[in-house]
C-alpha cells in the first residue's frame, strides 16, 4: 500500500493484511469545500485512501463557533479556528459513499442538496458544503464496506474501498503551518459513531511540496484525544511504520490535517461521525 493520494484528492493505499487495511485520506481526497465559498470535491482514495481537499467557505446550517487554545485548533460551521485555520472536506473511496454533508450546487444550475461521491464532488467554483450538525465539527454519515474485489483489478481492490475521511485545509497567507515545535498531536472524534471502530482510525497530514504530491504521512490512531507522537506518522503506518517518516523539516510546511475511517475485511456503518478538534504537545 501507499500513502499517495491522501492530500492530493487520491490516496492510495495498497495494504498488504486486511488489519492493516485502511485508506490514507488525504491525497486522493476529492474535498468538500466546508461553507459558504466554493466547494470542494469529495475525493477518491486509492488503496491508502484519502484525498487532498479543496477547502472553500462553509456551506448551510447554523453558523456556530468554537474556543481553540494556543495549541490547538477546533471546527465548527465547517471551518477551523485556532492554531490551524482552514475549511473542511471530505474525500472517499469508489464504493464509498457519505449521505451527509451535502453539497449546495444551487449557484451551478443543481440543487441545494445534492450527494458527495468520488465522482461528483462539490464543485470548487460556486460549490458548498453544507454540514448536519455545524456546531460538532466536521461530520460525516455513510458507509464503508469491507474491501471486495473489482473487475480488472488483480486481488482485493484497496483503492475503490479505501474508506471515508474528513479533513481541513491550512489558510494562511503561505498555505502551511509550523507544528516542528510540537512532539506529538492528539485527534478529538467519536469513534462511537462508528460500528466496530476498533483499528479503523488513520491520523492524516500532508507536507506542501511533497513529492509525489498525492502521497500523506498517516499514523493508526489509539483513541480520541490521545497522543500520537509526530515523528511516527509515515507514509505506509499500515505495514507498521515501515515508510517514510515526518521529519522535523517537513513539520514546517503543513498543509493539511484529517481522520480518516479505513477499510477492512468487515462491513461499517458511519453515523455522525464528527472530527471536533486537534490538539499539538511540546
Amino acid at each position: 500500500m501507499n500513502a499517495r493520494k491522501f492530500f492530493n484528492v487520491r490516496v492510495s493505499l495498497t495494504v498488504t493484511a486486511l488489519a492493516l487495511t485502511g485508506a490514507l485520506a488525504f491525497s486522493a481526497m476529492t474535498t468538500s469545500c466546508a461553507g459558504d465559498g466554493g466547494g470542494g470535491s469529495a475525493g477518491s482514495g486509492g488503496s491508502n485512501g484519502g484525498s487532498t481537499g479543496n477547502g472553500g467557505s462553509s456551506g448551510g446550517g447554523s453558523t456556530g463557533s468554537c474556543t481553540a487554545g494556543s495549541d490547538s485548533a477546533c471546527f465548527s460551521s465547517g471551518q477551523a479556528s485556532g492554531l490551524m485555520t482552514g475549511y473542511g472536506w471530505i474525500a472517499m473511496g469508489q464504493y464509498n459513499s457519505a449521505s451527509q454533508p451535502v453539497c449546495d450546487n444551487t449557484t451551478n444550475g443543481g440543487t441545494a442538496s445534492e450527494t458527495i461521491s468520488k465522482d461528483k464532488p462539490c464543485p470548487s467554483t460556486g460549490g458548498k458544503t453544507v454540514w448536519s450538525t455545524p456546531d460538532s465539527g466536521l461530520c460525516i454519515t455513510g458507509s464503508v464496506p469491507k474491501v471486495g474485489t473489482t473487475a480488472g483489478v488483480s486481488g482485493l481492490d484497496y483503492t475503490g474501498y479505501w474508506g471515508l475521511e474528513v479533513g481541513a485545509n491550512v489558510d494562511t497567507s503561505s498555505g502551511t503551518i509550523d507544528i516542528s515545535g510540537y512532539t506529538s498531536v492528539a485527534f478529538s472524534y467519536n469513534d462511537s459513531a462508528i460500528t466496530s471502530p476498533a483499528g479503523l482510525i488513520r491520523g492524516e497530514i500532508h507536507v506542501k511540496g511533497h513529492t509525489p504530491a498525492d502521497e500523506s504521512y498517516c499514523a493508526i490512531l489509539s483513541g480520541s484525544g490521545k497522543g500520537t507522537v509526530l515523528t511516527t506518522f509515515n507514509t505506509q503506518c499500515w505495514q507498521g511504520g515501515a515508510g517514510v517518516a515526518l521529519t522535523a523539516a517537513d513539520m514546517k510546511n503543513i498543509d493539511q490535517m484529517g481522520v480518516q475511517i479505513s477499510s477492512d475485511s468487515a462491513d461499517h456503518t458511519v453515523s455522525g461521525f464528527c472530527w471536533s478538534g486537534i490538539t499539538f504537545t511540546k
